[in-house]
């Protein structure tokens, strides 16, 4: 992520707002995807969608493109069985899609409750194989609180004699999302 940021070639603004209330993660998603910014009181999932909001995905797909949401959460968290068709999604991929079509164990592929990301780009990958215009929103959840320590991710931070627990967990779950997404890319090439 540091690499394409700091890239001569990216246009990056380092001034910016939440864009989040008490839905958090719901709250940034709706902003993303249809422009609009929460009110910040209320979860906007559950209480303020409707199906008259411009979307990516809508005008996505009155283009054409077959629309999808991915992610590694159940399919009633954050209501998104019911809000991803309302933003314009056509195909909603939850963890319980991804358990029924075997792509990850959930003994070994999950995360401090979520499903791993690497699952979620691997499906992604496939998904690119379809011979179909797509637009496709692949929420990643691994940098999502709670950063628990994890075998294999957290505790290797350089820093870790000064900056401890949730903060250094979250670098190092930071750092670890950084080589996935960096391995999703390079597979592109």
């Amino acid at each position: 992520m540091n690499e394409i940021v700091n890239s001569n070639s990216t246009l990056y603004y380092d001034k910016f707002y939440s864009n989040f209330g008490v839905g958090k993660t719901s709250d940034a998603e709706f902003a993303a995807l249809t422009g609009l910014y929460p009110t910040g009181q209320i979860v906007t999932y559950f209480d303020y969608l409707a199906t008259n909001f411009e979307t990516i995905p809508s005008l996505f797909k009155e283009k054409g493109y077959k629309t999808y949401g991915v992610n590694g959460s159940t399919e009633s968290f954050y209501k998104r069985f019911i809000n991803y068709g309302l933003l314009g999604f056509e195909e909603f991929v939850p963890a319980e899609r991804l358990l029924a079509e075997n792509y990850f164990d959930p003994e070994q592929d999950i995360i401090n409750g979520w499903v791993d990301d690497t699952v979620i780009f691997d499906y992604i990958v496939d998904l690119l194989q379809k011979d179909e215009d797509q637009f496709i929103f692949g929420l990643s959840t691994v940098t999502h609180t709670p950063y628990f320590d994890v075998e294999g991710i957290t505790g290797i931070n350089v820093w870790e004699e000064t900056i401890v627990r949730d903060l250094g967990n979250y670098f190092d779950f930071n750092h670890r999302f950084d080589q996935v997404l960096e391995a999703f890319f390079n597979e592109r090439e």
